[in-house]
């Protein structure tokens, strides 16, 4: 039997079962990786208290190997802080998307009721983070800059009054950031005609940049209708578009068939095998399992509509 926990083990294997061998190897690893985080803080007592939830989640030998990629979350937090504070401090340092990266943590604070935030927080967050991305793309171009930074300003307006979102704040920006990424100067006719052909699918997100610099600037820029042709082009490329995620899709829940999710399945599926809208998930009335897949009823169809398997 192991020396440590009496459990019966195979001849031959050593004095220690397998479990008892990797929990030595992981309480090295938390003592050694300790040293890095500063001292003084009881955020080293944190992290072996992490250490000691995640062998409890994925087991010693999977903890003993991952732990090494958290330790820079504590290190940094040592550095701010004695202790860890709340959630919705560390998401307003570490970012949304730092701590997408750190998705055990979250985990584990869940556990310890340190994650009490709204999601329109963290998406609000999310938000800031990805305009912050825009800006910094005509960061070295003044003119551009400032351009943007006047719109920014009059979006930010009827965010303040509760006539937009964040969300769509940043919508509007992203056509704007990408017709100037390349100028350095106002917009002439050309440049919007030039940007249109890439990306045709932004005439209307463009619209509100193209209105406001004319406004501003006594400019006459247009943005022409499409033509059938052309509305044919767009469909198209969202077509190619969302074939591509059904594709990626299939193959990662064939890689790993854990991964299938019966949501995520209905809303690549009706968009694409039906053409049909998914926004409106919450009206979906029921979902029948059949031998080859799913029927699914929706009140605006008098007909089930059939999703096959994800295979």
């Amino acid at each position: 039997p192991c020396q440590e926990c009496n459990k019966h083990i195979p001849a031959g294997l050593g004095s220690k079962c397998h479990d008892c061998v990797w929990k030595d190897k992981l309480n090295k690893r938390v003592e050694l990786l300790c040293v890095g985080i500063k001292a003084k803080t009881v955020i080293r007592r944190d992290f072996r208290l992490f250490a000691a939830w995640l062998a409890s989640d994925v087991g010693y030998a999977k903890a003993a190997m991952a732990l090494e990629r958290y330790i820079g979350f504590f290190q940094e937090a040592a550095i701010y802080w004695d202790e860890l504070p709340a959630y919705d401090i560390l998401l307003h340092h570490f970012k949304p998307k730092g701590m997408r990266k750190v998705l055990k943590i979250k985990q584990w604070l869940e556990t310890l009721n340190k994650t009490q935030i709204s999601q329109e927080l963290s998406n609000n967050l999310a938000e800031q983070e990805r305009i912050r991305t825009l800006f910094a793309k005509v960061e070295a171009k003044p003119v551009a800059n400032s351009l943007l930074a006047a719109y920014y300003a009059k979006l930010l307006n009827k965010l303040n009054s509760g006539r937009t979102t964040i969300k769509s704040v940043r919508l509007a920006l992203q056509p704007a950031v990408g017709l100037m990424t390349n100028l350095n100067k106002l917009p002439k006719q050309a440049n919007v005609d030039d940007y249109l052909k890439q990306k045709s699918g932004q005439r209307a997100a463009l619209l509100g940049f193209i209105n406001f610099i004319n406004q501003e600037y006594n400019l006459d820029l247009k943005i022409d209708k499409l033509t059938v042709s052309g509305k044919q082009k767009i469909k198209d490329k969202q077509k190619q578009k969302l074939e591509k995620r059904v594709i990626d899709y299939v193959i990662k829940c064939r890689n790993y068939p854990d991964s299938f999710n019966l949501n995520e399945w209905v809303k690549l599926g009706l968009p694409y095998f039906h053409g049909i809208d998914t926004s409106f998930k919450s009206s979906i009335l029921n979902i029948e399992e059949i031998e080859n897949g799913f029927l699914i009823k929706i009140p605006e169809y008098p007909k089930s509509l059939f999703l096959p398997i994800c295979k």
